[in-house]
C-alpha cells in the first residue's frame, strides 16, 4: 500500500504512513513524484519525521528509505506517530476524531476493542488516571494488539509496566475480543 497525498494531508504525514503502514521502502524518487517536490523538500521531510518518530533509525540504502530498529524501538515509532497524529485533531470532539485516524491505520476493529476493554477496565479506577495517561495507555495497547496481529513479537518487556496483573488482565480481554494470542513476553 501507498498512502497518498491530500488535501487533508501533510507531506511529513504521508511520509510517515508510508514508512510505518505502507511499503516499508520508500526511495526519494518514488515520495518526489508521490509529493510533488523536489528531492532535497524530501530531504527535509525526512529528517523531521525521524525527529518526530524518536530513537528509531531512518536507514538509507540504494533500494530507498527505511525505519531500522528492534521491535520495542519501532513500537515507541507507532506510538509517537499516534501522539502526533492526536495533535493533528481540529475537531471539537478531538479524541473521537483520533480514534477515527487510528482506525483508518490500525483497523477499526482493533482500535474499538482497545477502546472498550480499556475503559472498560478504567471505570472502576478511574481515579488514578489522567486523560494524558489514558491517551497514552490507549496508543500503546492499540500498537501492541496491532503489531502482535501482525505476528510481530517484542523481545523484551517494557520497562515501565506497574502492575502485571493489570496488563496481564487487559490483554486477555482483548485477546478474546479479537482472537490474538499474546506471548508470554508481551
Amino acid at each position: 500500500t501507498t498512502f497518498q497525498l491530500n488535501s487533508s494531508k501533510s507531506r511529513l504525514q504521508v511520509i510517515m504512513e508510508n514508512l510505518l503502514f505502507g511499503e516499508k521502502i520508500i526511495s526519494y524518487n518514488q515520495l518526489s513524484e508521490l509529493l510533488f517536490v523536489s528531492k532535497s523538500s524530501i530531504s527535509k521531510d525526512l529528517e523531521k519525521a525521524q525527529k518526530l518518530l524518536g530513537d528509531i533509525d531512518l536507514t538509507s540504502s540504494a533500494k530507498g528509505s527505511y525505519l531500522d530498529g528492534d521491535e520495542n524501538k519501532l513500537r515507541e515509532a507507532y506510538i509517537r506517530f499516534n501522539q502526533w497524529l492526536f495533535t493533528q485533531c481540529t475537531s471539537n470532539n478531538t479524541y473521537s476524531e483520533w480514534l477515527g485516524k487510528l482506525g483508518e491505520y490500525y483497523s477499526e476493529k482493533i482500535v474499538t476493542a482497545c477502546k472498550d476493554v480499556l475503559f472498560s477496565y478504567l471505570k472502576g479506577h478511574w481515579d488514578f488516571v489522567s486523560e494524558v495517561y489514558v491517551q497514552s495507555l490507549l496508543s500503546s495497547l492499540i500498537v501492541q494488539t496491532y503489531r502482535m496481529n501482525r505476528e510481530e513479537i517484542a523481545e523484551c518487556k517494557p520497562s515501565d509496566i506497574e502492575s502485571d496483573d493489570v496488563v496481564n488482565r487487559i490483554l486477555d480481554e482483548v485477546s478474546i475480543r479479537l482472537n490474538i494470542v499474546f506471548n508470554e513476553i508481551e
